[in-house]
C-alpha cells in the first residue's frame, strides 16, 4: 500500500505531464517495441516505447504502464503505472482504461475509489472490452459505486458472456434467478440495442503516434470468428480477451509444485489455431525451403499433427508463415495456452473433473480421479478427431504435446500476469500431454519442458496470430 504523500506525488506527475518536444526521436515504432517485448528484450522495448509515450502515443503509454506495474525492464512502480495508464486511458485505449479501473478498485498506486473504478470500467465496457463489461455488471448487481440495478447488471454481464469474458461459474444463472420475466425482457432489449462506443479521446494530449481508426478496429476479426490467411495456413479462431486463474490448487490430483502459486492473469484477445499444425501445413514450409524436414512416428502424415519438431523449428515455421502472409504468427504464450485450453473452466480438463478416451487421444490405461479407463491408441490421430472446447479449439488435451513461447520457471512467482511469455531461462515449455502419456499429464495446468533444440515423437505445436 502507498502513503498519501506517494499518491499525491503520482497524481502531480500525471497532472504536470506534457508531450516531449518532437526532436526527441523515437528509435522504432510501437510494433517494434511489441516485437522486442515478445522476444523478452525488455530493455529494447523500453528504449522504443518511452520516447513514443513521452510524445503522446497512447499505445506506448499503455505498454509503459504495464511494464511499471509488473516491474518488467524497470523497477516496479505503481505510481508510474497509474500515471501512464491514465494518460493512455484518457486517449481512449480500452486496456489502459480497464487496468486503471483495477488500480482504483484495489487502491494500487492511487487512493482506492470504487466510483473511479466504475467510471473507467464503464468507458472500457462501452468500447466492447469483455472483462470490463463483466466487472461493470457485477458493480450494478452488488450496488458498488453505482445504485443497484439488476437490469443494467444483466445487460453488461450478458454482453460480457457473448464476448467470452471469464466469469465465476453460475454467476449468470444466479443473476437470472433474481429477475422477473419482464426484467429479463427489458435487459434483452438493452443488449440488442447496444453498440460499441467510438474509442475517441476523453481528455488529455492528442497522440503524435500512429492511430488505429474505429473503422479499422471494427473490421478486425471478432471473438469466435474463424479465418484462414492463405490456402496452406492453419485455420484460426479469435480467442476473446479475459481473465482467469492460472495454475492448479494443491488439492488437484496430479498437481505439481511448478503449477503454482495460482494467480489471476489477464489475457488480451488473440487468434489461435483450431487444430495443432499438421504435416501437410508444415511440409509446405519444407517445400519452400524455409523449414527443416521432420520424420513421423509411423502414424502417417497428412492431417495428423506434425511431430519431431524442436521449439526452434516451430518458431521458424511461424516466421515463414508471417513472411508469407504479412501477418504476425507465433507460438502461444504459456498463459494464452492455458487460458485457451480451459475456455472458461476451472476444472482439471475443459471436459470437467475428469476425461475419457472418447474425448481425447491419450494413454487411457489408467483413469483420472476415478474416471474411465479405455484404449491406448499408441499413435496420433488426425486433428479434430474429438469435440472442440468452448473456444472452438480441438485437441488441447492429448494427441501431441504443444510447444509454447515460454522459458521454464520452477513456479509462477515471477511469471507475467498480462498473458505475455516468460523468456528468462534455458528450457522451453510444452503443454497438453500426448498420445503416449496418461491423463494427469493432459490436464490444463500441467507443465513440462525440455531444451529448445530437442525433438521428440510427442512434440508438436499450435500457432497464435496477432490480431
Amino acid at each position: 500500500m502507498m502513503t498519501d504523500a506517494e499518491i499525491a506525488e503520482g497524481e502531480l506527475l500525471a497532472a504536470e505531464w506534457m508531450p516531449a518536444p518532437l526532436p526527441v526521436r523515437p528509435q522504432g515504432s510501437v510494433a517494434d517495441g511489441a516485437n522486442a517485448y515478445s522476444q523478452g528484450d525488455l530493455a529494447a522495448a523500453l528504449r522504443i516505447w518511452r520516447p513514443l509515450a513521452e510524445q503522446g502515443d497512447a499505445i506506448a503509454q499503455s505498454a509503459l504502464g504495464l511494464m511499471y506495474a509488473n516491474g518488467e525492464g524497470v523497477p516496479e512502480n505503481d505510481v508510474e503505472a497509474v500515471r501512464w495508464y491514465r494518460l493512455a486511458a484518457e486517449q481512449g485505449v480500452p486496456d489502459a482504461r480497464f487496468n486503471l479501473a483495477l488500480m482504483y478498485e484495489y487502491g494500487t498506486g492511487v487512493a482506492r475509489s470504487v466510483a473511479e473504478a466504475v467510471h473507467w470500467y464503464r468507458l472500457a465496457a462501452e468500447q466492447g472490452l469483455a472483462q470490463a463489461q463483466f466487472n461493470l455488471g457485477a458493480k450494478y448487481f452488488n450496488g458498488e459505486g453505482v445504485p443497484q440495478n439488476t437490469i443494467e447488471a444483466y445487460k453488461w454481464i450478458t454482453l460480457a458472456g457473448r464476448r467470452g469474458a471469464a466469469a465465476p461459474t453460475g454467476s449468470f444463472e444466479l443473476l437470472r434467478s433474481r429477475m422477473t420475466p419482464a426484467q429479463i425482457a427489458e435487459g434483452d432489449k438493452l443488449v440488442a440495442a447496444w453498440k460499441p462506443a467510438d474509442a475517441r479521446p476523453a481528455t488529455g494530449p492528442t497522440t503524435n503516434g500512429p492511430k488505429t481508426s474505429v473503422a479499422a478496429a471494427s473490421s478486425a476479426p471478432r471473438a469466435g470468428e474463424m479465418f484462414r490467411d492463405c490456402a496452406d495456413c492453419p485455420q484460426m479462431v479469435v480467442i476473446p480477451a479475459g481473465q482467469f486463474l492460472m495454475g492448479s490448487p494443491a488439492t488437484e490430483d496430479g498437481h505439481d509444485a511448478d503449477e503454482g502459486p495460482q494467480r489471476q492473469v489477464t489475457v488480451p484477445a488473440f487468434a489461435a489455431g483450431l487444430y495443432e499444425v499438421t504435416y501437410d501445413q508444415y511440409d509446405a514450409c519444407v517445400s519452400a525451403g524455409a523449414c527443416a524436414a521432420v520424420k513421423d512416428a509411423g502414424s502417417g502424415r497428412g492431417s495428423r499433427p506434425v511431430a519431431f519438431v524442436s521449439w526452434n523449428e516451430a518458431v521458424a515455421y511461424a516466421g515463414w508463415l508471417s513472411a508469407k502472409t504479412g501477418k504476425t504468427y507465433r507460438l502461444l504464450s504459456e498463459a494464452e495456452w492455458e487460458y485457451a485450453a480451459r475456455a472458461g473452466t476451472t476444472t482439471p480438463f475443459h471436459t470437467g473433473a475428469t476425461i475419457s478416451p472418447a474425448q481425447a487421444n491419450y494413454n487411457a490405461t489408467n483413469g483420472y480421479a476415478g474416471g474411465p479407463t479405455g484404449e491406448w491408441r499408441r499413435l496420433t490421430l488426425p486433428v479434430g478427431s474429438f469435440p472442440a472446447n468452448a473456444f472452438g479449439l480441438h485437441d488441447m488435451h492429448g494427441n501431441v504435446a504443444e510447444w509454447v513461447e515460454d522459458a521454464y520457471s520452477e513456479n509462477f512467482y515471477k511469471a507475467p500476469v498480462d498473458g505475455s511469455a516468460y523468456t528468462l531461462g534455458g528450457e522451453r515449455v510444452f503443454r497438453g500431454g500426448s498420445w503416449e502419456q496418461g491423463p494427469h499429464v493432459a490436464r490444463s495446468a500441467r507443465r513440462a519442458s525440455t531444451y529448445q533444440t530437442d525433438r521428440g515423437k510427442i512434440l508438436g505445436f499450435r500457432l497464435a496470430r496477432v490480431l
